[in-house]
């Protein structure tokens, strides 16, 4: 991110201390006292946890500098394991689900976590644009789908990322499984999941996806 900018907002600082203090903190429990305070801001601005916001903030920063950041690339600034990253996925896959990061896959041999298609994260730009103008965060990708045409949409959105290979076929069932349990009162999707009550859960979501 560009530190020549006299006019840094605050929450732009906070993200900024904590990328900056991030280089070869091993994940450090004396680190996280040190940060303790920007961490508190950018939770509070983001409403995630304090862990959330610090990976958020460094694939922020990243973004800005080099791109999409894989947990490879984190790992490496901070100095500690893939093993140790592995702790933290379910904040990060937390993230992805309400929308504050994006998954998308690179092609790169010999690499850990995905073997050689790496998962990498970015910022969608509407939550990046927010951060750099020190505005209100606008409504995730869970926020609560208004009709039925919104939430087809998103299934849509769900099928077009798999097709792209930015998520499994595992992971589409998984995230599609999961919008559509939220909206079982929707008549149309009551209607499809009633189909067939002796049918699995997971064909279920298939049929929907068919439908679409």
């Amino acid at each position: 991110m560009d530190r020549t900018n006299s006019r840094r907002k605050p929450i732009f600082e906070s993200i900024l201390f904590i990328s900056d203090k991030s280089k070869d903190c091993k994940l450090s429990n004396e680190f996280f006292a040190k940060v303790a305070t920007p961490l508190k801001k950018v939770s509070e601005y983001f409403h995630v946890t304090p862990d959330q916001a610090f990976f958020l903030s460094n694939i922020l920063d990243y973004n800005y500098k080099k791109g999409m950041a894989g947990l490879d690339d984190l790992a490496e600034i901070f100095s500690c394991t893939p093993v140790q990253m592995m702790k933290f996925k379910p904040d990060i896959d937390e993230l992805v689900k309400k929308g504050f990061l994006m998954k998308d896959k690179r092609d790169v041999a010999g690499k850990v976590f995905k073997g050689p298609a790496i998962v990498t994260f970015y910022t969608p730009d509407n939550i990046f644009d927010a951060v750099l103008n020190n505005e209100p965060i606008p409504d995730s990708a869970a926020t609560k789908c208004k009709d039925v045409f919104e939430l087809l949409e998103r299934l849509y959105i769900f099928g077009c990322d798999r097709e792209n290979g930015r998520i499994s076929t595992k992971e589409l069932l998984a995230l599609s499984r999961d919008l559509l349990s939220h909206y079982a009162d929707f008549p149309l999707v009551k209607q499809i999941l009633t189909i067939n009550l002796i049918v699995l859960p997971i064909l279920q979501t298939t049929r929907c996806l068919f439908l679409i």
